[in-house]
């Protein structure tokens, strides 16, 4: 939209140069007829007539004004791209951080489930008797960890999701 606004204002300061041609006509009617005398008759007559402008003195300026309408037009041609090239670079950047944060997530999951394998071998170990009470512990630690990262990852798959449908306008 703001491309065709600028391209038609060059368009229009380039018509500011041209010449200009008009052209009009009319008829005139009198009662009395003003070729035949004093008879009260109806007379006319046609008049036909043309005007062409064309502009020297204010050539220069015309094409100064063209050649700014021109600048101003390359101006906003660049400003779009620009912008379309921000709004594309900050749609990709949104969809790898959702991808990270979805790769993140799965890589939690699987944290929690072998942190989860870890204290189960750790308790059964530690009812046996085999495995010291300071293994189990951090076997649980461990396990609160790789839970915290998960909790942690969830959220950031929320705010990245979030973010990208943001950007989208969804």
């Amino acid at each position: 939209m703001v491309d065709t606004i600028y391209s038609k204002r060059v368009r229009m300061e380039t018509a500011e140069l041209l010449p200009k041609v008009y052209g009009f006509a009319s008829y005139s009617a009198t009662n009395p007829n003003s070729f035949n005398g004093p008879k009260k008759e109806f007379g006319g007559q046609y008049y036909l007539g043309a005007i062409l402008q064309v502009p020297i003195s204010d050539l220069f300026s015309g094409s100064f004004r063209r050649r700014q309408a021109k600048a101003e037009h390359r101006v906003k041609q660049l400003e779009l791209a620009e912008a379309r090239s921000k709004i594309t670079l900050q749609m990709k950047q949104a969809l790898r951080t959702a991808d990270d944060a979805r790769r993140a997530y799965q890589t939690a999951l699987k944290a929690v489930e072998m942190a989860r394998e870890n204290m189960r071998y750790a308790e059964v170990g530690y009812k046996e008797g085999v495995i010291p009470l300071l293994n189990y512990t951090i076997a649980q630690t461990a396990w609160m960890s790789a839970q915290d990262s998960l909790i942690d990852a969830q959220i950031r798959v929320l705010l990245s999701e979030s973010k990208l449908k943001n950007i989208l306008a969804l």
